[in-house]
């Protein structure tokens, strides 16, 4: 059963840069799993950038779903496997998630669809700055208590602000979720996964924007209660969150 480390921090905090140096103390054999996508130039640069910066003799994979369902299928002879990041790999489901049900509208109604699916660079990109427009929004933390994971995926499902493709993304990345946690119960290499808290910045003035934050933050709980070790980066400085074991 492998162990796993779990990295939380916002944009340009180290998180990265930390997730890197605790797997280059453990071993040169490592697997870097990246789930951005070049959707763009900028992006394209970034991470032509973080591409350079691993050593080259680690192993990239570009996957920006079904992370687990990949290591579960074709297993990497490895002692420590990066996945960098959850942000994105949430963003891309969501993002999914819309363009089918975009493609396909018989699977949610038109009142249900009436809050929009809107494409922000900010989600795409996952930078962890959101814009408000100052006015006050349903947080919805209620519904996303650290206790909430696995066993109440549905009462998660059924938060009612929710959509008919917001409740798709839920299931989308609660199965994610569950088939990371098989890989990473079978797998024998030590895992690093890093993420961004979002949730301490303002409030989306969207709605697509504001669930994402509130899956983002759900599924953050939901690895960190998974974890060995979580570590919360600001400005380069890495927290340990959980007790020395």
């Amino acid at each position: 059963m492998g162990r796993l480390t779990f990295i939380l921090g916002g944009a340009h905090s180290g998180k990265s840069t930390f997730a890197e140096h605790l797997a280059s103390q453990r071993s040169d054999r490592v697997t870097y799993i990246a789930t951005a996508q070049a959707l763009d130039d900028e992006m394209a640069a970034r991470i032509a950038v973080h591409r350079r910066k691993r050593p080259a003799s680690w192993q990239t994979l570009e996957i920006p779903a079904g992370i687990g369902k990949a290591m579960r299928s074709n297993p990497p002879n490895v002692d420590v496997i990066i996945i960098d990041c959850l942000t994105l790999l949430v963003s891309n489901l969501l993002l999914r998630m819309a363009d089918k049900s975009n493609a396909h509208p018989e699977l949610r109604s038109g009142a249900e669809h009436s809050s929009g699916i809107e494409h922000s660079s900010g989600i795409e990109h996952s930078s962890g700055i959101e814009h408000s427009s100052g006015s006050e929004s349903h947080t919805g933390d209620e519904h996303f208590s650290l206790g909430e994971h696995t066993s109440d995926t549905e009462r998660l499902i059924n938060v009612e602000y929710f959509t008919a493709n917001d409740r798709m993304a839920a299931a989308a990345i609660d199965q994610e979720l569950n088939e990371l946690q098989d890989a990473i119960r079978e797998h024998s290499a030590d895992w690093i996964l890093v993420s961004n808290e979002v949730g301490m910045g303002l409030v989306p003035p969207y709605p697509q924007g504001r669930i994402y934050r509130d899956l983002l933050g759900w599924a953050n709980q939901r690895m960190a209660s998974k974890a060995d070790q979580v570590y919360f980066m600001i400005a380069g400085i890495p927290m340990r969150l959980t007790p020395e074991q």
